[in-house]
Protein backbone atom coordinates (compact mmCIF):
# COMPACT_ATOMS: atom_id res chain seq x y z
CA UNK A 1 0.00 0.00 0.00
CA UNK A 2 3.04 2.51 0.53
CA UNK A 3 4.13 1.73 -2.52
CA UNK A 4 0.96 2.50 -4.26
CA UNK A 5 0.95 5.68 -1.96
CA UNK A 6 4.34 7.09 -2.88
CA UNK A 7 3.80 5.74 -6.52
CA UNK A 8 0.90 8.29 -6.83
CA UNK A 9 2.33 11.10 -4.85
CA UNK A 10 4.87 11.27 -7.19
CA UNK A 11 2.52 10.42 -10.59
CA UNK A 12 0.48 13.36 -8.92
CA UNK A 13 4.36 15.43 -8.57
CA UNK A 14 5.23 14.88 -12.17
CA UNK A 15 1.67 16.14 -13.26
CA UNK A 16 1.93 19.39 -11.66
CA UNK A 17 5.33 19.36 -12.54
CA UNK A 18 4.42 18.78 -16.56
CA UNK A 19 1.18 21.57 -16.07
CA UNK A 20 4.08 24.26 -14.96
CA UNK A 21 6.30 23.50 -17.94
CA UNK A 22 3.43 23.88 -19.75
CA UNK A 23 2.23 27.26 -18.54
CA UNK A 24 5.54 28.40 -18.99
CA UNK A 25 5.66 27.32 -22.56
CA UNK A 26 2.08 28.92 -23.33
CA UNK A 27 3.72 32.45 -22.08
CA UNK A 28 7.30 32.02 -23.61
CA UNK A 29 4.62 31.76 -26.58
CA UNK A 30 2.02 34.40 -26.32
CA UNK A 31 4.38 37.18 -25.09
CA UNK A 32 7.77 36.05 -26.63
CA UNK A 33 6.13 34.79 -30.16
CA UNK A 34 8.51 31.62 -30.18
CA UNK A 35 5.91 29.91 -32.49
CA UNK A 36 8.88 27.80 -34.92
CA UNK A 37 10.47 26.30 -31.80
CA UNK A 38 7.29 24.30 -31.02
CA UNK A 39 5.41 21.41 -32.24
CA UNK A 40 1.73 21.80 -34.23
CA UNK A 41 -0.21 20.32 -31.03
CA UNK A 42 1.55 22.73 -28.72
CA UNK A 43 0.56 25.56 -31.24
CA UNK A 44 -3.35 24.07 -31.68
CA UNK A 45 -3.01 24.24 -27.78
CA UNK A 46 -1.61 27.96 -27.78
CA UNK A 47 -3.89 28.92 -30.16
CA UNK A 48 -6.34 30.44 -28.33
CA UNK A 49 -4.09 32.08 -26.31
CA UNK A 50 -2.86 34.18 -29.71
CA UNK A 51 -6.55 34.59 -30.54
CA UNK A 52 -6.97 36.46 -27.19
CA UNK A 53 -3.41 38.03 -27.03
CA UNK A 54 -3.98 39.28 -30.89
CA UNK A 55 -7.74 40.47 -30.30
CA UNK A 56 -6.55 42.42 -26.78
CA UNK A 57 -3.54 43.86 -29.01
CA UNK A 58 -6.25 44.84 -31.25
CA UNK A 59 -8.71 46.52 -28.90
CA UNK A 60 -5.55 48.23 -27.30
CA UNK A 61 -4.63 49.80 -30.07
CA UNK A 62 -8.43 50.55 -31.58
CA UNK A 63 -8.56 52.66 -28.09
CA UNK A 64 -5.78 54.14 -28.11
CA UNK A 65 -6.57 55.73 -31.85
CA UNK A 66 -10.28 56.48 -30.53
CA UNK A 67 -8.46 59.02 -27.50
CA UNK A 68 -6.23 60.62 -29.91
CA UNK A 69 -9.07 60.92 -32.74
CA UNK A 70 -11.29 62.49 -29.82
CA UNK A 71 -8.66 64.97 -28.49
CA UNK A 72 -8.29 66.04 -31.87
CA UNK A 73 -12.01 66.62 -32.14
CA UNK A 74 -11.93 68.86 -28.96
CA UNK A 75 -8.96 70.66 -29.94
CA UNK A 76 -10.78 71.39 -33.37
CA UNK A 77 -14.07 72.31 -31.85
CA UNK A 78 -11.89 74.82 -29.65
CA UNK A 79 -10.47 76.34 -32.28
CA UNK A 80 -14.03 76.51 -34.32
CA UNK A 81 -15.45 78.25 -31.34
CA UNK A 82 -12.28 80.98 -31.04
CA UNK A 83 -13.06 81.34 -34.81
CA UNK A 84 -17.17 81.39 -34.48
CA UNK A 85 -16.81 84.09 -31.69
CA UNK A 86 -13.88 86.21 -33.20
CA UNK A 87 -15.93 86.70 -36.85
CA UNK A 88 -19.50 86.88 -34.84
CA UNK A 89 -17.54 90.34 -33.39
CA UNK A 90 -16.41 91.44 -36.56
CA UNK A 91 -19.95 90.89 -37.71
CA UNK A 92 -21.14 93.37 -35.04
CA UNK A 93 -18.44 96.22 -36.07
CA UNK A 94 -19.14 95.59 -39.51
CA UNK A 95 -23.33 96.30 -38.36
CA UNK A 96 -23.26 99.06 -36.30
CA UNK A 97 -20.73 100.50 -39.23
CA UNK A 98 -23.16 100.24 -41.81
CA UNK A 99 -26.32 101.61 -39.65
CA UNK A 100 -23.95 104.79 -38.83
CA UNK A 101 -22.83 105.27 -42.29
CA UNK A 102 -26.39 105.11 -43.57
CA UNK A 103 -27.30 107.68 -40.52
CA UNK A 104 -24.11 109.99 -41.61
CA UNK A 105 -25.12 110.14 -45.57
CA UNK A 106 -28.67 111.80 -43.93
CA UNK A 107 -26.50 114.30 -42.25
CA UNK A 108 -24.39 117.05 -45.13
CA UNK A 109 -20.88 117.31 -43.95
CA UNK A 110 -21.25 115.40 -40.76
CA UNK A 111 -17.99 113.57 -39.91
CA UNK A 112 -17.08 110.49 -37.83
CA UNK A 113 -13.99 111.18 -35.73
CA UNK A 114 -11.20 109.13 -35.70
CA UNK A 115 -10.25 107.24 -32.44
CA UNK A 116 -6.48 107.56 -31.19
CA UNK A 117 -5.74 104.23 -28.72
CA UNK A 118 -3.22 103.32 -27.21
CA UNK A 119 -2.52 98.81 -27.20
CA UNK A 120 -2.38 97.29 -23.85
CA UNK A 121 -1.97 93.98 -22.83
CA UNK A 122 -4.04 92.09 -20.16
CA UNK A 123 -1.54 90.74 -17.27
CA UNK A 124 -5.26 89.65 -15.28
CA UNK A 125 -8.66 89.17 -15.53
CA UNK A 126 -11.26 87.66 -14.14
CA UNK A 127 -11.48 84.93 -12.36
CA UNK A 128 -8.57 85.95 -10.86
CA UNK A 129 -9.71 89.28 -10.21
CA UNK A 130 -12.76 90.05 -8.45
CA UNK A 131 -15.76 92.69 -9.52
CA UNK A 132 -14.67 92.80 -12.91
CA UNK A 133 -11.40 94.30 -13.22
CA UNK A 134 -8.53 93.80 -15.71
CA UNK A 135 -5.19 94.87 -15.23
CA UNK A 136 -3.18 96.06 -17.65
CA UNK A 137 0.66 95.94 -18.17
CA UNK A 138 0.59 100.43 -18.93
CA UNK A 139 0.22 103.05 -16.67
CA UNK A 140 1.55 106.56 -15.67
CA UNK A 141 4.62 106.44 -18.00
CA UNK A 142 2.69 105.72 -21.05
CA UNK A 143 0.40 108.53 -20.25
CA UNK A 144 -2.60 106.44 -19.06
CA UNK A 145 -4.81 108.77 -16.35
CA UNK A 146 -7.63 107.73 -14.53
CA UNK A 147 -11.00 107.80 -16.15
CA UNK A 148 -10.16 106.93 -19.69
CA UNK A 149 -12.30 104.33 -21.96
CA UNK A 150 -11.01 101.23 -22.26
CA UNK A 151 -11.96 98.59 -25.50
CA UNK A 152 -11.31 95.97 -27.63
CA UNK A 153 -11.48 94.68 -30.82
CA UNK A 154 -11.50 98.28 -32.17
CA UNK A 155 -15.11 98.46 -31.63
CA UNK A 156 -16.21 97.38 -28.14
CA UNK A 157 -16.16 99.23 -24.97
CA UNK A 158 -15.33 97.10 -22.02
CA UNK A 159 -15.09 100.14 -19.05
CA UNK A 160 -12.38 102.73 -17.92
CA UNK A 161 -9.37 103.33 -16.19
CA UNK A 162 -9.80 103.46 -12.64
CA UNK A 163 -6.75 103.43 -10.65
CA UNK A 164 -3.17 104.25 -12.55
CA UNK A 165 0.15 103.11 -11.06
CA UNK A 166 3.49 103.78 -12.85
CA UNK A 167 4.01 100.97 -15.38
CA UNK A 168 0.37 99.03 -15.01
CA UNK A 169 -3.52 100.76 -14.51
CA UNK A 170 -6.86 98.86 -13.04
CA UNK A 171 -9.16 98.79 -15.25
CA UNK A 172 -13.17 98.80 -14.07
CA UNK A 173 -15.64 97.14 -16.65
CA UNK A 174 -18.95 98.37 -17.53
CA UNK A 175 -20.45 94.92 -16.61
CA UNK A 176 -19.12 95.34 -12.97
CA UNK A 177 -21.83 95.14 -10.71
CA UNK A 178 -23.82 98.49 -9.73
CA UNK A 179 -21.85 100.27 -12.92
CA UNK A 180 -23.53 102.23 -14.99
CA UNK A 181 -23.39 103.36 -18.47
CA UNK A 182 -25.80 104.87 -21.26
CA UNK A 183 -26.89 103.06 -23.68
CA UNK A 184 -28.81 103.10 -27.41
CA UNK A 185 -30.54 99.99 -28.71
CA UNK A 186 -30.10 99.50 -32.03
CA UNK A 187 -32.80 99.66 -34.43
CA UNK A 188 -35.16 101.48 -31.76
CA UNK A 189 -35.44 104.81 -30.52
CA UNK A 190 -34.49 103.63 -26.84
CA UNK A 191 -31.83 105.63 -24.94
CA UNK A 192 -31.27 104.38 -21.24
CA UNK A 193 -28.74 103.17 -18.83
CA UNK A 194 -27.62 99.53 -18.43
CA UNK A 195 -26.69 98.67 -15.03
CA UNK A 196 -23.56 95.71 -14.90
CA UNK A 197 -24.44 92.69 -13.28
CA UNK A 198 -21.35 90.77 -12.95
CA UNK A 199 -19.33 88.57 -15.19
CA UNK A 200 -19.70 90.38 -18.66
CA UNK A 201 -23.18 90.51 -17.75
CA UNK A 202 -25.85 94.27 -18.16
CA UNK A 203 -29.25 95.17 -17.19
CA UNK A 204 -31.57 97.30 -18.88
CA UNK A 205 -35.24 98.11 -17.37
CA UNK A 206 -38.11 99.11 -20.04
CA UNK A 207 -41.84 100.05 -19.78
CA UNK A 208 -43.12 96.96 -21.43
CA UNK A 209 -44.18 99.16 -24.28
CA UNK A 210 -41.20 99.71 -25.87
CA UNK A 211 -40.20 96.72 -28.11
CA UNK A 212 -37.32 94.72 -27.91
CA UNK A 213 -35.75 91.62 -29.62
CA UNK A 214 -33.45 89.05 -28.89
CA UNK A 215 -29.97 89.84 -30.46
CA UNK A 216 -31.07 93.68 -30.85
CA UNK A 217 -27.58 95.12 -30.90
CA UNK A 218 -26.74 97.97 -27.55
CA UNK A 219 -24.53 100.21 -28.48
CA UNK A 220 -23.19 103.50 -26.95
CA UNK A 221 -25.30 106.50 -27.80
CA UNK A 222 -23.88 108.76 -30.30
CA UNK A 223 -22.65 108.93 -33.87
CA UNK A 224 -19.07 107.05 -32.85
CA UNK A 225 -20.44 104.59 -30.78
CA UNK A 226 -18.85 101.50 -29.65
CA UNK A 227 -20.48 98.30 -29.35
CA UNK A 228 -21.73 96.98 -25.79
CA UNK A 229 -23.17 93.80 -26.13
CA UNK A 230 -26.12 91.90 -28.10
CA UNK A 231 -29.67 91.27 -26.21
CA UNK A 232 -29.94 87.49 -25.17
CA UNK A 233 -32.61 87.68 -22.89
CA UNK A 234 -35.52 89.76 -22.20
CA UNK A 235 -37.76 88.85 -19.07
CA UNK A 236 -41.70 90.37 -19.07
CA UNK A 237 -43.91 89.78 -16.47
CA UNK A 238 -47.69 90.19 -17.40
CA UNK A 239 -48.38 91.68 -14.04
CA UNK A 240 -45.63 94.18 -13.98
CA UNK A 241 -45.56 97.13 -16.58
CA UNK A 242 -42.06 96.94 -16.83
CA UNK A 243 -39.53 94.70 -18.52
CA UNK A 244 -35.72 93.77 -17.92
CA UNK A 245 -33.71 92.96 -21.40
CA UNK A 246 -30.44 90.98 -20.45
CA UNK A 247 -27.39 91.78 -22.72
CA UNK A 248 -23.88 90.22 -22.36
CA UNK A 249 -20.33 91.72 -23.70
CA UNK A 250 -19.34 90.21 -27.06
CA UNK A 251 -15.91 89.08 -25.77
CA UNK A 252 -14.87 86.14 -23.15
CA UNK A 253 -13.36 88.40 -20.87
CA UNK A 254 -11.44 85.43 -19.21
CA UNK A 255 -9.72 84.91 -22.71
CA UNK A 256 -9.34 88.62 -23.05
CA UNK A 257 -5.43 89.25 -24.21
CA UNK A 258 -5.28 93.10 -25.81
CA UNK A 259 -7.25 96.22 -24.95
CA UNK A 260 -7.31 99.42 -26.00
CA UNK A 261 -6.87 102.34 -24.04
CA UNK A 262 -8.43 105.82 -25.76
CA UNK A 263 -6.83 108.80 -24.36
CA UNK A 264 -9.15 111.01 -25.62
CA UNK A 265 -12.49 109.74 -24.86
CA UNK A 266 -13.32 110.14 -21.07
CA UNK A 267 -15.90 108.12 -18.75
CA UNK A 268 -17.89 111.21 -18.16
CA UNK A 269 -19.62 109.99 -15.31
CA UNK A 270 -15.73 108.88 -13.70
CA UNK A 271 -15.17 111.84 -10.39
CA UNK A 272 -12.25 112.98 -11.65
CA UNK A 273 -12.58 113.89 -14.84
CA UNK A 274 -9.39 114.96 -16.31
CA UNK A 275 -8.76 117.45 -18.85
CA UNK A 276 -7.85 116.27 -22.10
CA UNK A 277 -5.59 118.94 -23.18
CA UNK A 278 -2.43 117.85 -20.59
Amino acid sequence: MKMISLRNRKSRKNFFLAIIILAVILIAVIFFGFRGVFSSSTLSIASPFFTARDSFGGWYESKGYILKDKQSLENENLRLKEELAKKETELLSLDILKNENNELKSILGRKTKERKSVIASVLVRPPQTPYDVLIIDIGETDGIKEGMLVGADGNILLGFVEDVFKDTARVRLYSGAEEEVNIFIDKTDIFTVAKGKGGGNFEITLPRVNEVKVGSLVTTPGANAFILGVAEFIKADMADAFQKVLFRTPLNIQELKWTEVYPDLVNMNFPQVFDKNN
